[in-house]
């Protein structure tokens, strides 16, 4: 919960990516672990589409929502900004609960 910035201990507000063990290495060789060898090169070149594209078009959509509902200086600018960041993640959770497993295999 504490980083270094210029050679200071600064409080973060949440759990640091080391603290909590979550990797996007340890992601990324999960995702080739559970995929068919044949596919491997094909899924982790969507795997890495889709992250950095994800990364894109969410910083892209924050900015817009941003820019449209007042700019910085207001605050429902950056409720709705944050909202649509909170959307995203209810979409992805959602095609992971509701997409079926067997996706490929028909």
């Amino acid at each position: 919960m504490r980083l270094a910035a210029g050679g200071r201990w600064i409080r973060t507000l949440g759990p640091t990516r080391e603290e909590v063990g979550v990797c996007p290495a340890n992601l990324t060789s999960g995702v080739l672990a559970v995929a068919a060898p044949r596919y491997r090169g094909a899924t982790i070149g969507l795997y890495s589409c889709i992250g950095f594209g994800a990364g894109f078009l969410g910083t892209l959509l924050f900015g817009v929502t941003l820019d449209q509902f007042g700019g910085t200086s207001q605050l429902a600018a950056w409720v709705l900004s944050f909202g649509t960041c909170g959307l995203a993640c209810l979409a992805g959770a959602a095609a992971t609960v509701f997409l079926p497993r067997n996706i490929w295999q028909r």
